[in-house]
């Protein structure tokens, strides 16, 4: 079964410390359709991981399937931080990498950071139960 929703890291960590809107939306979602994250997620979730989320953390990744990045995604990603920089938005280099991510693997970003996504042709859903779909292109 192919992956219809790309999860950002804001919303796997809200999931792995118990944040009730992002474990509700998770489990919302993973019914209607297989998860994904960007491999830059899990680096991003191991550098800032508490030691005793450790055992948690490993079991949630592995329940997901992981984007690897590759030169077509590490082109789109150029792309976009050049075109981020040139218009002074100032993404992330992790931002532009999850975006690109599900751009090009045509999947819905699910994310808290609505705002730091928008990105013409991404599809974007915001993370929060009482926001149903926020923005995308």
């Amino acid at each position: 079964m192919r992956p219809e929703y790309l999860i950002d890291t804001c919303v796997l960590i809200d999931h792995l410390r118990g944040v009730s809107s992002a474990v509700e939306r998770l489990y919302d979602l993973n019914r209607s359709g297989r998860l994904a994250f960007a491999a830059i997620t899990a680096t991003e979730i191991y550098q800032g991981m508490r030691e005793k989320e450790k055992t948690a953390t490993d079991a949630l990744l592995e329940g997901l399937v992981c984007i690897p990045f590759d030169l077509e995604t590490g082109r789109l990603t150029g792309f976009l931080m050049k075109k981020s920089r040139r218009e002074g938005l100032g993404m992330e280099l992790g931002d532009a990498m999850i975006a690109s991510t599900a751009m090009l693997h045509e999947l819905t970003l699910v994310t808290a950071n609505v705002r730091h996504f928008q990105i013409e042709g991404l599809k974007v859903r915001g993370a929060c139960r009482s926001s149903p779909f926020d923005g995308g292109g």
